[in-house]
């Protein structure tokens, strides 16, 4: 399966807009951008994915949810209806463990960008292995 999310700069930080999934059977081999040298935003991207990571494994509902932009959707779930089920399989789960590698990053333009990496998931209940893409969109300088 691949998921994608979609995140934007807004305000000096970049937030998660959008997540959707394809199956396995509906994958299209998408090529492996070059990875642009804007350095410093290259690094708040990385800084991003990894604070969004290390929100989820250790369940700070709070700090997961700061990587979210206020319009993010996905699944046809509004942000505050993300939150509200992303809390829900906090409560059911002793651990949650997410692992990501290959992280790939392409600035687009001055404000957009993807960043694309293998993740593990794990909890009690769940586990995937999954080729995610995230969409980041640059506003107010974040």
């Amino acid at each position: 399966m691949e998921k994608k999310d979609f995140i934007w700069k807004k305000r000096q930080e970049w937030k998660i807009t959008d997540e959707f999934f394809k199956r396995e059977k509906e994958l299209t081999k998408e090529p492996v951008p070059e990875i642009n040298k804007d350095k410093k935003d290259l690094a708040d991207i990385k800084t991003l994915i990894s604070n969004w990571r290390k929100a989820w494994q250790d369940k700070d509902l709070e700090k997961y949810m700061n990587s979210y932009s206020k319009d993010f959707s996905s699944q046809g779930l509004s942000r505050v209806e993300w939150k509200t089920h992303k809390s829900n399989i906090i409560k059911q789960c002793k651990q949650i463990k997410v692992n990501i590698s290959n992280l790939k990053i392409k600035l687009i333009a001055p404000d957009k960008a993807k960043a694309y990496f293998d993740q593990e998931y794990y909890d009690d209940k769940y586990n995937d292995k999954s080729k995610k893409t995230i969409k980041l969109i640059k506003k107010n300088g974040k």
